[in-house]
């Protein structure tokens, strides 16, 4: 398995809440820097999900219809 970037996000909270809303559409996400972020507590260290490349375009379009504010920059 391959896994591609997805998202940035700014903490905890939100990465969770992206992350739940791709598992319950069954799609496996993985974290970066989110236990560095938790321990740390680092003001804007930001957390990244990615997914596996073959779930892309399905989380991007789950991101663009619930976050559109993460995929609109």
């Amino acid at each position: 398995m391959k896994t591609v970037y997805l998202v940035t996000l700014n903490d905890n909270t939100q990465a969770s809440i992206v992350k739940d809303v791709l598992q319950n559409e069954g799609i496996e996400v993985f974290t970066k820097n989110e236990i560095l972020s938790t321990v740390l507590n680092i003001p804007g260290f930001q957390i990244e999900l990615e997914v596996d490349e073959k779930d892309y375009d399905r989380a991007m379009e789950i991101l663009k219809s619930g976050f559109p504010y993460l995929v609109e920059k």
